[in-house]
């Protein structure tokens, strides 16, 4: 009986490749990438949120106060919209002074007429905020609180970047 030679495949056998072990090193990267940004972001929120905590001390160290009153609540529509009390007070001068808070209230604002104490600037008194502490410390707070909530998806991302352990007993 003859020998056969043997026939040349037509194409070049591809090497077997571990599909699952290149899927997880993807994974793994797409978390770490993501874990950075938000890391990123919540690094620049911490920065943010310092820079205008130094400038609403820098605010409350040089602020006059005086009485004032709630005149009315403006509603405003938009991005921004919301609710926000217009405060009149009288500065160190004499002269009546009318600003729109910057913390909206919601649906529990005051009723109009109602008296507060606000924190001004002698130099600028259109620069007022009302006396309170979310009303003084409320975008520092939400800075701090994006800071956190970003550092936690970081902390979140970064334990899916982790490699499997090998060292565990399998069932």
């Amino acid at each position: 009986m003859p020998l056969r030679t043997p026939v040349k495949p037509k194409y070049k056998p591809i090497a077997p490749t571990n599909d699952a072990n290149q899927q997880d090193k993807t994974r793994r990267g797409v978390a770490m990438l993501i874990m950075m940004v938000m890391a990123a972001y919540a690094l620049y929120n911490v920065y943010l949120g310092s820079q205008t905590v130094l400038a609403t001390n820098s605010f409350i160290l040089g602020a006059q106060t005086a009485s004032g009153t709630i005149t009315r609540i403006e509603q405003v529509s938009g991005r921004a919209g919301g609710n926000y009390p217009v405060v009149t007070f009288q500065d160190n001068t004499g002269k009546t002074q009318t600003f729109t808070h910057h913390v909206g209230c919601g649906r529990r604002c005051p009723e109009a007429n109602t008296p507060t104490t606000v924190y001004y600037d002698a130099a600028n008194p259109q620069v007022a905020s009302i006396e309170g502490f979310l009303n003084t410390w409320y975008p520092s707070i939400e800075y701090f609180g994006i800071s956190f909530v970003a550092l936690l998806g970081s902390g979140v991302a970064f334990l899916f970047t982790l490699p499997p352990r090998k060292d565990l007993p399998t069932k």
